[in-house]
Order: C-alpha cells, then structure tokens, then sequence
C-alpha cells in the first residue's frame, strides 16, 4: 500500500510534514480508510486511521472516515468519540456534524441534534436530510411554522414525502391537529395527494 509507505516515511521525520503535505496525506489516508471499511475490515479502517493521526497528525478527514466507518458498524461511542475528534478540529466539517446530529437525536440530546444539524444545514445547504432533520425537530418542539419552514428548504433540495409514508412517527404527526394540517397543504402542492391516505393511516394497517 502506497499510504503505508509515507507513513512510514512521515513519522521517520523529527517534525510534522509540511501543512500542505499533510493534507494529502490525510485525503490519501481517509480514502484507503473508506475503502477498507467499505470491504467489511471495520476494524482494519480503525486501526490504519488511528496509526495516522498517531503518527502523522489528526485531521478532520481521516477521523471522519473512522467515525463513519464505526457508526456504520453500530459501534455509536466509538464513533461519537472520532466525530467529536473531527469537529475539535474543524467545528464547520459538515458531515461529521449531520451524524454525530444522527446519533445525538436518537439519544434523546434533541439541543445536541440541533446544533448539529444547524451546522450541518448552513454548511451543506443543499442536502435535503439536515433540513428533514430539523423538520423532525420542529416537529418534536410541536412548532408547526418551524416544522412548515423545514420541511419546504427540504422539498426544493430533493426530499420525496414517500420515504416517510410508512415511518409511525411520521404518521402520528400527519393526525397531530397542527402539524397534519402542514403536511396535508405541503403533500397537495408538492407531491401526490393519494399519499395522504397511506400516510394518515394507523401504523399497524395493512399488516394483516
């Protein structure tokens, strides 16, 4: 692996590479870091991030690929550990902010979760899921103008109101007396209206 080689010649040097170099190192690292991951070697993409931050430099982008190869492993306080790593050292990287916003709401942190995704949101502002996100949290605030406001910076980058049809959470809130009304005008004007009947219908329906 050509990676393995610079490392070793980068932690032979008595100081750090140069700013520049260790940024291409980092970019190297956190693609063989990804791909490792993505080849199932959870543990291997760990083990080559942590060797790099330990004998190169942390950086933002290899302690996010061994943050996200951890969630994905469902090893979530290993992976908050590395995210919160990342965002020490670069608070605007906008990923890492998105999943450790993940891992915050399903935690019950809903103040973490909207920082989170408020970063994540002002930084990457054309992904529609930080939008969805703070919907999910104007919802849980039972703030229907937030939740409104959310949900239409969501539609105009991508967001299909069929991926939430059959979500339980989702369908309580399409009979909740203020937010079922948001989500009736918004699916009328922007997606197909035969979805509200799938959406208002109890959880357990169909499951006969």
């Amino acid at each position: 692996m050509i990676l393995a080689a610079l490392l070793a010649v980068a932690a032979a040097r008595a100081e750090l590479p140069p700013p520049d170099y260790r940024e291409e190192l980092g970019e190297r690292a956190a693609a063989d870091v990804a791909a490792m991951a993505a080849d199932g070697d959870v543990d291997g993409a760990v083990r080559l991030a942590r060797r790099f931050t330990r004998e190169v430099a942390p950086l933002p982008a290899v302690l996010y690929e061994e943050g996200l190869a951890l969630y994905r492993a469902g090893r979530t306080d290993a992976a908050l550990r590395a995210y919160d790593r990342c965002l020490e050292l670069d608070p605007n990287h906008a990923a890492a902010r998105y999943d450790r916003g993940e891992i915050r709401l399903a935690r019950g942190d809903l103040d973490g979760a909207r920082e989170d995704f408020a970063v994540a949101a002002r930084e990457a502002p054309d992904h529609w899921a930080v939008h969805f996100r703070l919907a999910h949290l104007a919802a849980l605030d039972r703030d229907p103008r937030a939740f409104e406001a959310h949900l239409l910076d969501a539609l105009r980058h991508g967001f299909d109101f069929r991926t939430i049809v059959d979500d339980p959470q989702w369908k309580a809130w399409a009979r909740d007396p203020e937010l079922g009304p948001v989500l009736e005008r918004l699916i009328v004007v922007y997606s197909d209206e035969a979805l509200l009947d799938r959406l208002r219908a109890p959880a357990d329906a169909g499951a006969d």
